[in-house]
C-alpha cells in the first residue's frame, strides 16, 4: 500500500479494501491543480492555478481576482448567520465562482 494515493469509495470506512489506488507517488508526471477562495472580508474571488510534480517542483500560473459588486456584497451580509435566501445566493456565488474559472481558464 505504500507509495500510492488512494481515493474513497462511496462508504466511509478503516478497512484498506475499500480503497483503490488512482496514482503512483513515483508518476512524476506535471498535474495542474485550481484553488479558489472568497474569504471573509467579503471583497471578492480569488483563483489561482498551480503546476507541478506532485513531490519537489511546484510552478505559479495565472491569477485572477473578481471583485464583488456592492448590491451582490450586500446580499451576502444579509445572509450571514444563515438568514435570509441562502439557497438562492448559494447558487449566484457558485455561479460567479464558474465564471472566474472559466475567464481563468481563458488566459
Amino acid at each position: 500500500m505504500t507509495g500510492r494515493i488512494y481515493h474513497n469509495r462511496p462508504r466511509f470506512t478503516n478497512d484498506p479494501s475499500n480503497y483503490t489506488a488512482t496514482t503512483s507517488m513515483t508518476d512524476t508526471s506535471d498535474r495542474w491543480a485550481l484553488g479558489l477562495m472568497s474569504g471573509t472580508s467579503l471583497d471578492g474571488i480569488d483563483a489561482a492555478l498551480i503546476r507541478g510534480d506532485g513531490r519537489a517542483r511546484v510552478e505559479a500560473g495565472p491569477r485572477l481576482t473578481r471583485a464583488y459588486d456592492e448590491a451582490f456584497r450586500g446580499r451576502l451580509r444579509a445572509v450571514l448567520g444563515e438568514k435570509g435566501p441562502v439557497d438562492e445566493l448559494e447558487r449566484e456565488l457558485t455561479l460567479k465562482h464558474a465564471e472566474v474559472v472559466r475567464d481563468l481558464l481563458a488566459e
